[in-house]
């Protein structure tokens, strides 16, 4: 089936600003605009939590620990005895847009934790990276002891994968709309404030001289290749606009064996509301029981 994105891309409010100045701020001063950008990629957006996630996360266990000296808010459903299955969001998002994993999974005994990421949701900061994903990953770890089981939407399926490299413990995992290939990381970026390839250069020197790595090595495709999974569930919809399925292919491409689950007109983050969607996540995990 071949991807259908004719459709108009509807950019947030805040977006279509930074799209119509920074190539304005580019021109006239660039060394700036490189900077704001690299700045600005590392500077989630907060949205406001809808109602329809708040009544499960009011049933929740909810609870803080630092990271990276950060109040992180964590969530957590049922009993601590079950195995614990843990739900990472993506960039911009927050634990709440599980909410219709949730009680499925606890009626299929799971218990089931979250969190808001560093600088998302309810958690404090303005800055966040993957590590400090990582670093939250790991202390659910070390309060629950091993999670063997996860799912990530988006940044969180790159979140589980570069966990798992720190220390993780996590063997069966599903990547929704999972971005896994760094070059085209960056050019979604840049379609999104409208910069052009000096921009991109410039972004990447940053990168290397801040984290003393080259941005692909932390990509998906990258660090699946430092781990050894039990078990993977591709899903990813064939008409995301924010992640293209090309993402989930090239994952495919470098391991044949694992399971996919492509839709159609689900997009980008409705895909986690979808009864199909979930049950399907939840039958792949019931397998490795």
């Amino acid at each position: 089936m071949k991807e259908n994105l004719s459709r108009p891309r509807h950019f947030p409010f805040m977006i279509r600003v930074i799209r119509q100045s920074f190539p304005i701020l580019e021109k006239v001063w660039p060394s700036m605009a490189y900077r704001w950008a690299f700045d600005k990629f590392f500077t989630p957006l907060r949205f406001p939590q809808p109602e329809r996630e708040i009544p499960t996360i009011q049933k929740a266990e909810s609870f803080t620990m630092p990271v990276s000296g950060k109040k992180t808010v964590f969530y957590s459903w049922g009993n601590t005895q079950n195995p614990t299955l843990l739900l990472v969001h993506g960039w911009m998002g927050r634990g709440g847009q599980f909410y219709k994993f949730v009680d499925p999974l606890l009626d299929r005994g799971f218990h089931v934790v979250t969190f808001d990421g560093p600088a998302h949701g309810l958690s404090e900061g303005k800055k966040t990276h993957l590590n400090e994903f990582a670093e939250s990953i790991l202390g659910l770890e070390h309060r629950y002891g091993p999670i063997e089981k996860a799912v990530g939407h988006s940044f969180g399926g790159i979140a589980i994968i570069y966990s798992i490299v720190k220390g993780s413990h996590i063997k069966d995992i599903t990547l929704i709309s999972t971005p896994t290939i760094g070059s085209e990381i960056i050019k979604e970026f840049l379609k999104q404030i409208n910069g052009t390839d000096k921009t991109r250069i410039a972004f990447q020197q940053f990168v290397k001289q801040r984290f003393g790595f080259d941005f692909n090595e932390l990509s998906a495709s990258s660090l699946v290749q430092k781990v050894a999974f039990r078990s993977l569930l591709l899903v990813h919809d064939y008409e995301d606009r924010d992640v293209n399925i090309s993402h989930a292919r090239e994952i495919l491409r470098q391991i044949p064996k694992a399971k996919t689950h492509f839709t159609t007109g689900l997009g980008h983050t409705r895909i986690l509301r979808n009864d199909e969607v979930i049950e399907n996540v939840i039958q792949f995990f019931k397998a490795f029981e």
